[in-house]
């Protein structure tokens, strides 16, 4: 008999929806634009604040969320590229293009998580997210 896999809790998380897999199409082009092989996950709560609005849907929005991950990805980028110290853990701001035109302002938390399947992987989330539990 075939023993059954435990799932993690993040692979749960994938899984179920919860957590976004930012490297999968159609965000995997904009990462292969950028050189970037380096796991990466958004909370659903951030990746409907500041990539897929609410109502919007996925090859159908005036502004593609491929486009709102790459300002999400190149804003933090900027903010931790000068960065001398080896955060796990920090804050960065972006503006979250609308469809209207308008850029909202929004701050996101990045954390290195260090248990997706044996890799560090950053995980993307709203400030007041608490970290994944293991």
């Amino acid at each position: 008999m075939f023993k059954q896999k435990q799932l993690t809790e993040r692979s749960r998380k994938i899984k179920s929806g919860e957590l976004v897999d930012m490297q999968v199409p159609p965000f995997v082009q904009f990462n292969r634009i950028v050189e970037n092989d380096y796991p990466l996950y958004m909370t659903k709560a951030a990746f409907q604040a500041c990539v897929e609005l609410p109502g919007e849907k996925r090859g159908n929005a005036k502004i593609p969320a491929n486009g709102r991950w790459g300002i999400v990805y190149l804003s933090f980028a900027t903010e931790f590229q000068n960065r001398t110290d080896d955060p796990h853990e920090g804050m960065f701001d972006v503006n979250v293009l609308m469809p209207n035109g308008f850029q909202v302002p929004k701050t996101l938390k990045v954390v290195l998580d260090h248990d997706f399947d044996g890799r560090e992987a950053f995980v993307f989330m709203l400030p007041e997210e608490p970290r994944l539990q293991a």
